[in-house]
């Protein structure tokens, strides 16, 4: 969340704090907007496919953040970016149970649960330490490449799953 960054950012994006808000806000319009049409349209590839892919959108979307010289782009990849959370919180669970077997159902959502509550909790106040420490920007680039390392892992270790 770039809410502790806003001072920061704001400059860097030639605009005001109060405007710079609107990152918040754009992120958590695009998880509610785009989810539900982004899952349907995702259910129609394999799994590991569309929770790769997802995560590359993710990327993308914090690297137009990292590039942003004015509030638009940026407020396009909070929007996108948000939108690739809503849609890796719905394929989650799915792939988790997929990958663990009905018999394991209940730890798999479990951890993916426990996990996103983690990190929320802690990414918020790491991505300010961070930001604050090396620059906003660099904020998004760790978030961009933790996404990427991701994306080729589960490319690597998830088994193919058929799309439902």
């Amino acid at each position: 969340s770039p809410a502790g960054l806003l001072n920061q950012m704001a400059p860097g994006l030639n605009t005001n704090i109060a405007m710079a808000g609107s990152l918040t806000a754009l992120y958590s319009l695009g998880n509610a907007v785009l989810a539900l049409p982004l899952t349907a349209l995702a259910v129609r590839f394999s799994r590991r496919f569309a929770l790769t892919g997802t995560l590359l959108v993710f990327v993308a979307g914090n690297a137009v953040v990292f590039f942003a010289s004015d509030l638009m782009p940026a407020l396009v990849g909070r929007f996108v970016s948000g939108g690739a959370h809503g849609l890796l919180m719905s394929l989650a669970p799915a792939v988790a149970i997929g990958v663990a077997g009905l018999k394991h159902e209940r730890r798999a959502l479990s951890i993916v649960i426990g996990a996103n509550t983690v990190g929320i909790a802690l990414g918020a106040p790491l991505a300010s330490l961070v930001g604050t420490t090396l620059g906003w920007r660099a904020t998004f680039a760790g978030a961009a490449l933790m996404a990427l390392l991701c994306a080729a892992l589960l490319a690597i270790k998830i088994p193919p799953m058929r799309a439902e």
